[in-house]
């Protein structure tokens, strides 16, 4: 449980994310389903936890643009 959890009404809900994602990550057609992003200044690319080491990461706002046209699916 993260710090976050504890002080939060709703409890845990990374747990109950990870059940709805993991079994997705198994099939390589989901590859491209899934991205990650995170502030540069907040976090670190070792922080993405291991299940998300086979997606694109994006680290904002170095790489937001590239992210906007992967969101739209549209070339740069």
């Amino acid at each position: 449980m993260l710090k976050e959890d504890v002080r939060s009404p709703m409890g845990d809900m990374l747990t109950p994310a990870f059940s709805l994602i993991v079994p997705d990550l198994l099939h390589p057609v989901a590859f491209g389903k899934y991205i990650v992003a995170y502030f540069d200044d907040v976090s670190a690319e070792e922080d993405v936890p291991p299940p998300f080491n086979i997606t694109i990461k994006y680290k904002l706002m170095k790489h937001f643009e590239e992210l906007y046209f992967r969101i739209l699916d549209m070339e740069k």
